[in-house]
């Protein structure tokens, strides 16, 4: 959401622009008239819409997800913080009431883990951020405010984020603090902060207001890593947590090991291979060359390079039991695909290396691995 002109409108729309052209995420730009048809506030000028998008209930999510670590026999124990760590091959975590021994810690209390790895409180700062619940407003005036449901956030440095919770009250979020104490008089500014927004809620106030720490990092991005061999922490999350810690949870607990989830190759699949092919054009090729010293070194398998232009006119000795490796960074190569299709009509399984999500190549290929190179710059 924009509020102050040009300033704010260009930025807003130049990320549009990448969003689309780089990532292939559209969204959609709302002028102010378009805009409050949805949103019956005078402040923004202009707005992106993701369609995509969605808002949820933190608490119950949060809850949710503990109730998950349940299931799979994690033990929880609250009110039991740890006050320092005895790092070793064995990490020892001490709390007031006794120790944890344990082969790998994971560091994931924010800005409420200081002193417990002093190396990592310098690369961020607590912050205290708020919000509000207003008196329930009704179903047809809540409605009249959002019409449409979404969750909003503009792009001022200190935001205002606000949406509507299913009991009808308008709940809005804002305010920062980087002292670690609550500003004072911090339910008239939020007040004012909301009619600001909504200058027709005059006579409606906060029935509940709330707050609590959150870490910023240095640069607003996440602060993941390890220390040590046996010690992960994410931290710096700066106000993006329920989305990001998702994320450095599934890394931190995949640690060192790579997971390929569209390989799709049974156990079975790659015991019986008696030989591979690395078919690639171009740079590809030469990466394929790469690939073949790793192969044979660590697996011991025979492996073929050859040129996709080559492949099918050498009637290649190409078996069940053979595994066709293509590289491709845009999966739609004619002579690629043409040596794939070759490779499949002789029965071998094939194994599509490619960058772009949904090519023709990762298609037609039994299994695929994309590198997530991003947009291809240069050939």
């Amino acid at each position: 959401m924009a509020d102050s002109g040009i300033f704010r409108i260009n930025p807003l729309q130049s990320w549009q622009r990448e969003l689309e052209q780089d990532y292939g995420y559209p969204m959609t730009w709302w002028n102010r008239e378009e805009l409050c048809a949805r949103l019956d506030s005078p402040r923004y000028l202009g707005g992106l819409h993701d369609a995509n998008a969605g808002h949820l209930h933190p608490l119950k999510y949060a809850l949710g997800l503990g109730r998950a670590a349940l299931a799979a026999g994690v033990r929880i124990f609250e009110a039991s913080p740890v006050l320092r760590i005895a790092r070793g091959a064995n990490p020892v975590l001490h709390t007031a009431q006794g120790t944890v021994r344990c082969d790998f810690a994971v560091l994931a209390g924010n800005a409420l883990v200081k002193g417990v790895a002093p190396e990592l409180d310098r690369k961020i700062m607590p912050v205290g951020t708020y919000i509000a619940a207003t008196v329930p407003l009704g179903a047809e005036r809540a409605q009249s405010l959002i019409r449409n449901d979404m969750a909003i956030a503009d792009t001022n440095w200190a935001l205002d984020y606000f949406r509507l919770s299913s009991d009808h009250r308008l709940l809005f979020g804002g305010r920062a603090s980087y002292s670690n104490f609550q500003p004072p008089n911090l339910d008239w500014v939020m007040t004012r902060r909301m009619r600001k927004v909504f200058p027709q809620l005059a006579d409606v106030g906060f029935e509940h207001l709330w707050g609590g720490t959150i870490d910023i990092s240095l640069n607003r991005a996440p602060h993941w890593g390890r220390i040590g061999s046996n010690v992960y922490f994410a931290q710096g999350f700066s106000g993006h947590g329920v989305a990001a810690t998702n994320l450095a949870g599934r890394i931190v607990a995949e640690q060192s090991d790579v997971f390929l989830d569209g390989l799709r190759l049974a156990d079975e699949d790659v015991q019986g291979l008696e030989r591979l092919y690395i078919v690639a054009c171009g740079t590809s090729w030469h990466s394929g060359l790469v690939g073949k010293f790793l192969i044979e070194k660590l697996a011991r398998i025979p492996v073929e390079i050859d040129i996709a232009s080559e492949f099918r006119y050498r009637d290649p000795l190409v078996t069940p039991q053979t595994l066709t490796i293509l590289i491709s960074q845009s999966g739609e190569t004619a002579d690629t695909l043409a040596a794939l299709r070759e490779a499949k009509q002789q029965g071998a399984r094939s194994l599509a290396i490619c960058n772009v999500v949904g090519s023709m190549a990762t298609r037609e290929s039994d299994g695929t691995i994309y590198t997530h190179a991003g947009p291809e710059i240069g050939v």
